[in-house]
């Protein structure tokens, strides 16, 4: 090469073309047909009875609700500016509500101590009747969950929560749910029914919460043609004193009724599990495979398409075989994917105590919305342990995108028994695991000496799913108190070198030197630490503008 190559080329301007980004039609077919998109809105989503419910004011004369958050999914955030139009012209708001991102330090870090000179000027802003909205753009966790923790960052009085939801009992904020009516062809419902059930089959109806409220006049519809009829709405029972739903529709009160999860469930004569499902709407993944293992057979409708739904559906023999690698695994990763549901801590604690009595470590991740990146950077973690909503917050890995296997509390309770079982059941719900599982949590007053004798003796346990013996399934059956000091005069991996060079330090089994070990990769360099020579020769490279560049 006589000259060094050209870094750069002369470029004319017509050499680049750039094309109008085109406008993206927003779809809402929820709203079936409208000449006026606003008043269909208001229409939807009840914004009249809304708007009197954040009027209300307290015993004192004041608002009860100044910091108002509203939360959408994904689905409906393209309605969100419309709602906040509207509200906003209906409630007293501040005149910069609509343009303001974030409150002042001032709004929500002056405490208005009694010698501070902002005292007066805090009590002021406090007792003035004026409302802001903000709308939370994206969730911490399930999309069906109050997200507290974003309307927290604005120090919201009332989480408004529209589209499907839980409705999981919260504990700190006030939460008004808007499900909206969204519109249903009845006509291609009952016509798909009538295809595939006969006349003296058990069917139950059910759908998600916005097209609940459709499912009594279908019910009365088909119920003289199919008399095993049953259908799902919703329990409103549910609500608490902080929660509210607006719109609620009425439900007949002649018939008798069953609680089944968040819903019940009129018009049964048998056990649910005699009866097949017509689901309107895909629900999530981890709702789908609870309904799939409490009825005899699931049919899915798409109200979009408005036709059936044949798959794929998650398996539940997938999460048998979790289950086996949950029995082998040494550490056991907890991974948080709620802070607002009722009872977290109490199933955490639970969790914690009953991987420590089965001799397995364990590590707690809050990383926000799991990803196959974010877990994919603990790798001495053998399985993750999820919790939870049981409708959309425990992630079902159906095609192996995540490198370990990520298995619920319960099924994490079958794993620990000493004994191989598997119920055929998919438990979601943090009380009925807590309350009916058989968690063996050991005693309270057991010290660190106890379970090195209870776990003394264990011998090497079988991986079902590998078919090979695995002598680090409990680490911490040789826990000891680890006393390491730091060598002087020796370099500050001195004791990355002593970890990774001993799988047991002191008589304690080390999963991280054991992962350390494993490694195949040590940085950069270390995949040409093989070979006799280093470098490479010098070649010419590619020249010109990088868009005509042959492949």
């Amino acid at each position: 090469m006589s000259q060094a190559p050209a870094l750069s080329t002369h470029q004319e301007a017509d050499q680049f073309q750039y094309s109008q980004i085109e406008e993206k039609r927003i779809e809402r077919y929820y709203l079936g047909e409208y000449s006026d998109l606003k008043q269909r809105i208001i229409q939807f989503y009840d914004l009249d009875e809304l708007k009197t419910k954040l009027q209300e004011k307290d015993n004192d004369g004041r608002l009860k609700y100044k910091n108002i958050t509203l939360q959408f999914p994904d689905s409906l955030i393209a309605d969100s500016s419309i709602v906040l139009s509207y509200l906003q012209e209906s409630l007293v708001t501040n005149e910069d509500c609509s343009t303001k991102s974030y409150p002042d330090v001032e709004e929500i870090g002056c405490k208005g101590c009694v010698d501070c000179d902002k005292r007066d000027k805090n009590s002021k802003s406090q007792d003035s009747d004026k409302q802001a909205i903000w709308i939370l753009a994206d969730t911490a966790y399930s999309s069906c969950c109050i997200d507290e923790v974003a309307s927290g960052h604005v120090n919201g009085d009332v989480v408004v929560h529209f589209g499907d939801a839980c409705l999981n009992p919260i504990d700190k904020l006030n939460a008004l749910y808007v499900f909206g009516k969204p519109h249903l062809n009845a006509e291609k419902i009952i016509e798909r029914v009538e295809e595939l059930c006969l006349e003296d089959d058990k069917v139950v109806l059910m759908s998600d919460t916005p097209y609940s409220y459709n499912l009594y006049s279908i019910y009365r519809e088909l119920k003289p043609k199919y008399p095993n009829l049953a259908y799902a709405d919703v329990d409103f029972d549910l609500q608490r004193e902080n929660m509210e739903v607006i719109g609620k529709w009425s439900q007949p009160q002649d018939e008798d009724s069953i609680a089944f999860a968040n819903r019940r469930i009129f018009g049964l004569v048998d056990e649910i599990s005699n009866y097949k499902l017509f689901h309107i709407t895909l629900p999530a993944d981890p709702r789908l495979l609870f309904l799939s293992t409490n009825f005899s057979s699931v049919e899915i409708f798409d109200c979009k398409e408005n036709c059936t739904v044949l798959g794929p559906f998650p398996s539940l023999m997938k999460r048998y075989k979790h289950m086996h690698v949950g029995r082998t695994a040494g550490t056991i990763g907890i991974l948080i994917n709620t802070l607002s549901l009722a009872n977290t801590k109490i199933m955490l604690n639970t969790v914690i105590k009953a991987i420590r009595a089965a001799g397995k470590k364990h590590y707690i991740f809050v990383v926000g919305k799991p990803n196959v990146a974010k877990l994919a950077n603990f790798d001495p973690i053998d399985i993750w342990c999820i919790l939870g909503c049981g409708q959309s917050g425990i992630v079902i890995d159906n095609v192996g995108d995540y490198y370990k296997p990520i298995i619920t509390p319960y099924e994490l309770q079958l794993a620990l028994k000493p004994e191989v079982s598997w119920t055929g059941r998919w438990v979601t719900d943090f009380m009925e695991v807590i309350e009916n599982g058989e968690f063996d949590l050991g005693n309270d007053e057991d010290t660190e000496n106890d379970i090195v004798e209870r776990h003394k003796d264990d011998a090497p346990e079988f991986d079902a799913v590998t078919g090979k013996f695995s002598t680090f399934s409990r680490p911490l059956r040789q826990l000891k108190h680890l006393d390491v000091e730091v060598i002087e005069n020796q370099d500050e991996t001195a004791l990355v070198k002593k970890f990774s060079s001993n799988l047991a330090i002191q008589s304690t089994v080390s999963t991280s030197a054991k992962a350390l070990q494993e490694r195949s990769w040590t940085g950069l360099g270390s995949d040409f630490k093989d070979l006799e020579e280093y470098g490479a020769a010098l070649e010419e490279g590619r020249n010109g503008i990088a868009r005509d560049y042959g492949l």
